[in-house]
């Protein structure tokens, strides 16, 4: 029989299909998270990005605007980012789509993305020492206000906007990370944390000494355009597969230039760099980009202040010359030789008023156009003073703080000068900081000035206009005549708060008198300083200097680190005659025999331009393993021949060694039908060979390898056929181990590609399996899926270096035994069935009819378990859970949340897991509550996973002995098996180096025990955001704080916020309740909405009481607040007491005995009626 024949019936292995869903249009490329379910796709026809959970729900969808080239995950999996074909780089929220923030490094299409992370597994060396004590002295960072809108009240602010909680660029205790990016002309540029760039090289630039080779001769790359990138794990190395020209280029002596001659080498290559200062020098670059990424962040919020002041002032100032520009057009029109300003005086000082004066008061200007240009002057004035006070102020502050500590790191020559950081760039910069702070004072000290005097103009004028109306003045307005002439001499026509905050690149130099510019000179020669002639220059001017600046001293780190980035290997893989798309795959995984512990991988598909390794697909080993050892080091490659019949699509480097290949079959008649192949190589095992480095490049790699080619067999291999033809990309996670494949009639097919331990183990001892292992055994009608299924088990086998033939031939026979019992069996389609199948008839009835599933649930778990044809186990289950107490309602939804325990086997997996969990004091309705809602945490190993955390959580509980408190943990916290043990503790750890030990480890694990269960990265950010809300790690309220964060999610916060918002508290006030007390927010609106409005509107305390002392919040309103409130009243009314009237929040922090003696006992005559008043309400529930 044929191999192709063979396939059609051998191409189904165990990879589950999870579902296959229709997409809107062809897919461009996709990507899995790398932390979270969660897949991201980019649409081929109108480029947009569109996220997906696992099960295809649509998260969100955004459009760029331009064409999307590339795409790439944040290592944490926390933001997305998109190469665009302007050459920008986009970064998303992967909670909402929303745009984080832009880069401009390339100036062409972005055409690959490479996110790595620091791997190594000291902690201490990958998390900076430097502690960002900013937080320390500093209020948080201010956020960027905005244009006030056309809506009624809008202030201009983004108040309760969920920019208000955002948390800084870089957290100083993320993982040190790097972000490559290529662009089409071969430019590679570097970031850190994809925010902060730090260096950008050329491939055409450099230049590859050939190994034993005359060390005269070397190569360059030639019109290459890059393919990937790939940056290792530990950063030292980058792999980038490009194709393009090779030319050779003779060195003569030192003092000659280069010579290039080309070498007609147009093909794929791979070029090695050596990128191990990002390792070397990881802390210094971390907190570098850490300072400088937060200046960027606050210049923005600097500049965003200055156009929207400008904007606002200039709107305002527009308004006041539209209303009094006609003054002077009437007084030309009077034949007057004069100016307003003239005008004004003469009226200030007694005289009669003008014709034009009185006519423009009284007619076109009057009472109600007087007071709205007061108005609009007033608001603008408030706005600027606001805006300055709480943006522009604080960002300037904290910068000069920021750059202050950047000073002190410069100094530190020793570590921070091998990064380029200068000394003398970095206090230019620390100085025009300083003066950026004096003009802001100096701003704030002149537009308060000149508001005041438009007020006090204004208020004479009014007064002018109600004279010459003749109306009463019921409130004298109060001006100052003096301040009335400097106005009208020197601000009437002039504006000097536009002047300082004009951002137009026209200079404007501030006039300051001599005697002022020689006493400045004297104070700056006496602070240290060099700029004597920061007076003459605006507000803007003296911020794009500080901008400058800041450029001029980050460009050295930049320079620095591009220069020390080196070429180290160039390798020829094979001849192409043009730049064609090529899919291709770099991985590195570890190795503990090569020095660094990791190998690379570089997998290929070769085009069919050389015929004579045609359809085949390329892999390296070992690439550049050793930079120190380049001559000696052992480069390996191996060559693979698709199946006959078949092409690759598209590949992907899987964990473990593996590749995965997307193969689609020859033979297609037309695009939309056809069938493909998924399969998975060992590529660990494949034959490598080594290849000589001292015969290139006057051959191709590869062609050496055409005697040696490997023929992949679809029966040795493990793989699955796919009912459709299919198309790139293919997008594999190795962390989550799935595949998704998006075929050419617009569908994607997520495959499940490891099956889970526990039900693999199951389907191993299975019965009907066992008697299923060859066609005399069976009994019964096989469909195709039986058979697919016991396939793998008698075919699977792995390429060899010699490929045993007896082996093949046996199983080609065995294959003839099944196809020859197959074509005699009626054979149902295997992929599509809208109803169940003979074969899982009585499995689904049986849901249906003993579990009171509902047809969809019923059908989806009877076609998962379909070669199950008895219902032995099924009904075992239900029994042993109808014994621990389950209702049938339980039962079912124990059954709904995890369909594996249908078939697992109870002595052996489920029981000992009960036990334990009631040996742990987990027992009755708790352990019906445990299986019936969480009964997927029975699916995890009770040796490796169950056990040891138990002991992690047992150590970490104050007592260590209390079965009740573990229970409580194990309750809520079935999470805490799903992830490795090893990170259970590692998180706990973390949580005491920030001070939470003792009782207060032991209470946050019982009350939130999913803390402990989230990614280490994931829970350091979480801690991160709450120290940068007001938190200390020194101070026990962290806890709490903790506590509340994670309890609410970022819209029930916001929401909170608006409650006390609408109750008049501002956004710093609201910070300082959540501070004193995190356990407010923890209150459902309702209760918050009551005891704010009685305190504040009943009891009339002042909101300083309520910010001082929030915990009265917490308590009973109806059982505490409201009755004691009443007998106070009631002692208030009757003068009772001749004492003074007590704290009411004393009041409600009594206890109930002393509240008893001291205001109901006491007044014996009355004490009947204050009880009632106190307690009648429990009386009255209990009637009713």
């Amino acid at each position: 029989m044929e191999i192709d024949d063979v396939a059609q019936v051998h191409g189904v292995l165990p990879f589950q299909l999870q579902f296959d869903k229709p997409v809107p249009s062809q897919i461009k490329f996709a990507e899995w998270n790398p932390d979270k379910d969660l897949l991201a796709i980019v649409t081929e026809d109108d480029s947009k990005l569109i996220l997906h959970r696992f099960n295809w729900q649509r998260l969100w969808t955004i459009s760029p605007g331009k064409c999307i080239t590339s795409l790439c995950w944040r290592p944490d999996g926390k933001a997305i980012a998109l190469g665009l074909e302007d050459g920008t780089l986009s970064f998303h929220d992967v909670e909402n789509g929303k745009l984080l923030t832009t880069l401009n490094s390339h100036t062409v299409a972005v055409v690959c993305l490479n996110w790595e992370e620091d791997a190594h597994l000291d902690d201490s060396a990958n998390i900076s020492t430097y502690e960002d004590r900013t937080s320390r002295f500093l209020p948080p960072h201010p956020r960027v206000p905005r244009m006030p809108g056309l809506v009624s009240g809008d202030n201009g602010f983004i108040d309760g906007h969920e920019d208000s909680f955002r948390e800084p660029s870089i957290p100083s205790h993320q993982r040190f990370n790097v972000l490559c990016s290529g662009d089409k002309d071969g430019s590679i540029c570097f970031s850190i944390f994809g925010i902060f760039p730090i260096g950008k090289i050329n491939i055409h630039n450099f230049c590859a000494l050939t190994p034993n080779l005359d060390n005269r001769v070397m190569h360059r790359l030639v019109n290459a355009s890059i393919h990937k990138v790939s940056l290792s794990k530990d950063l030292c190395r980058l792999i980038i597969v490009c194709s393009g020209e090779l030319d050779e280029v003779e060195v003569e002596s030192r003092e000659t230039q280069m010579d290039c001659h080309s070498m007609d080498m147009h093909g794929l290559h791979c070029l090695a760099l050596d990128t191990s200062i990002f390792s070397k020098r990881k802390n210094e670059l971390h907190q570098v980009a850490q300072q400088a990424s937060n200046i960027e962040d606050l210049n923005e919020v600097i500049r965003a202040s200055l156009s929207v002041m400008y904007k606002q002032w200039s709107d305002a100032m527009h308004t006041f010359h539209e209303k009094f520009d006609p003054l002077s057009s009437l007084i030309v029109d009077h034949g007057l030789d004069s100016s307003p300003q003239e005008e004004f005086l003469s009226l200030l000082g007694g005289a009669r008023t003008s014709p034009p004066v009185h006519q423009f008061l009284v007619n076109s200007l009057g009472e109600s156009g007087m007071k709205r240009v007061s108005k609009v002057v007033s608001s603008a004035g408030k706005e600027l003073q606001h805006i300055a006070l709480d943006h522009l102020q604080p960002a300037a502050e904290i910068i000069a703080f920021r750059v202050g500590e950047l000073r002190g790191l410069s100094r530190w020559r020793a570590r921070y000068k091998a990064i380029g950081l200068d000394e003398s760039l970095v206090n230019d910069a620390t100085e025009k900081a300083g003066m950026l702070l004096i003009q802001i004072e100096r701003f704030m000290k002149v537009l308060s000035s000149v508001v005041q005097q438009f007020s006090n103009f204004f208020n004479w004028l009014l007064k002018c206009i109600k004279l010459l109306m003749q109306e009463t003045n019921d409130q004298p307005l109060q001006y100052n005549s003096e301040l009335l002439v400097i106005f009208l001499k020197f601000l009437y026509d002039r504006d000097p708060v536009k002047l300082l905050l004009d951002l137009s690149e026209v200079d404007h130099y501030v006039e300051v008198d001599s005697d002022t510019m020689q006493r400045a000179k004297e104070l700056v020669k006496f602070g240290g300083f060099s700029d004597c002639d920061f007076l003459q220059r605006t507000l803007a001017k003296e911020f794009g200097l500080m901008e400058l600046s800041f450029r001029e001293a980050f460009v050295m780190p930049f320079n620095t680190i591009s220069q020390k980035i080196s070429c180290k290997d160039l390798l020829p893989l094979f001849p192409t005659s043009t730049s064609i798309t090529i899919p291709t795959s770099i991985s590195y995984y570890e190795d503990m025999k090569c020095e660094n512990g990791l190998v690379s991988y570089v997998s290929f598909r070769i085009p069919d331009e050389p015929s004579e390794i045609a359809n085949c697909i390329g892999i390296v080993r070992g690439f550049m393993h050793d930079l120190s050892k380049i001559e000696e080091s052992s480069l390996e490659a191996v060559l693979l021949s698709v199946p006959a019949g078949y092409y690759c699509v598209d590949l992907s480097l899987y964990k473990e060694n593996q590749i995965v290949l997307l193969l689609n079959k020859s033979s297609t008649t037309s695009e939309s039908s056809g069938e493909a192949l998924m399969m998975i190589v060992q590529a660990s095992d494949l034959p490598f060979i080594q290849v000589p480095r001292a015969v290139y490049p006057n051959f191709w790699t590869f062609r050496q390898l055409k005697d040696s080619v490997i023929n992949l067999q679809i029966e040795n291999e493990k793989a699955r056929c796919i009912p459709h033809s299919v198309t790139t990309p293919l997008a594999v996670s190795a962390s989550r181990g799935v595949a998704c494949v998006f075929a050419v009639r617009k569908r994607a097919l997520v495959y499940i590609l490891e099956e889970d331990e526990d039900e693999a183990d199951d389907v191993s001892t299975d019965s009907t399996t066992a008697k299923s292992l060859h066609p005399n055994a069976l009994h019964a009608p096989l469909d195709l899926s039986d058979f697919v299924r016991l396939a793998p088990q008698t075919t699977h086998v792995h390429v060899s270096s010699t490929i045993q033939y007896n082996t093949m031939q046996s199983l080609k026979l065995v294959s003839h035994q099944y196809l020859n019992y197959i074509h005699s069996l009626p054979i149902k389609p295997l992929f599509f069935s809208s109803l169940p199948s003979q074969q899982h008839t009585l499995l689904f009835d049986f849901l249906i009819k003993t579990l009171n599933l509902s047809q969809k649930d019923a059908f989806t778990i009877s076609t998962r378990f379909s070669n199950r044809k008895s219902l032995a186990k099924p009904q075992t289950l239900v029994n042993y859970l109808q014994t621990l107490g389950l209702s049938d309602t339980q039962v079912k939804s124990s059954v709904r949340v995890c369909p594996q325990l249908l078939f697992c086997n109870i002595d052996k997996t489920l029981k000992p897991k009960i036990e334990f969990l009631q040996d742990h004091g987990i027992l009755g309705s708790d352990l019906q509550k445990l299986v019936s809602k969480k009964s997927h945490i029975f699916t995890h190993s009770l040796k490796k996973k169950m056990l040891p955390c138990v002991e992690v959580i047992k150590n970490a509980l104050l007592n260590r002995e209390s079965k009740h408190d573990l229970a409580l943990v194990l309750r809520r916290g079935s999470s805490l098996f799903a992830g490795p043990v090893d990170r259970l503790s590692r998180n706990i750890a973390f949580l005491e180096s920030c001070g939470i030990v003792g009782s207060q480890l032991s209470l946050l694990l019982q009350r939130q025990p999913r803390l402990f269960a989230k990614q280490e990265c994931e829970l350091k950010d979480f801690v991160s955001k709450v120290v940068n809300l007001g938190f200390s790690t020194k101070s026990r309220m962290l806890v709490h704080g903790l506590h509340t964060l994670s309890c609410l999610s970022q819209d029930t916060f916001e929401k909170k916020f608006k409650i006390f918002r609408g109750f008049g508290f501002s956004h710093d006030e609201f910070m300082l309740i959540f501070t004193r007390a995190p356990g407010v927010l923890r209150m459902s609106p309702e209760k918050l909405k009551l005891g704010l409005d009685f305190f504040l509107n009943t009891v009339k305390l002042d909101k300083e009481v309520i910010y001082h002392s929030p915990s009265c919040l917490m308590h009973n309103m109806d059982d505490r607040v409201i009755p004691r409130y009443k007998v106070l009243q009631i002692i208030k009314m009757k003068k009772l007491s001749k004492k003074k009237e007590p704290s009411f929040l004393n009041v409600v922090r009594m206890t109930e005995e002393d509240f008893l003696k001291s205001y109901v006992i006491k007044f014996r005559a009355n004490a009947e009626e204050l009880l009632v008043a106190y307690k009648g309400h429990l009386c009255d529930s209990d009637l009713e």
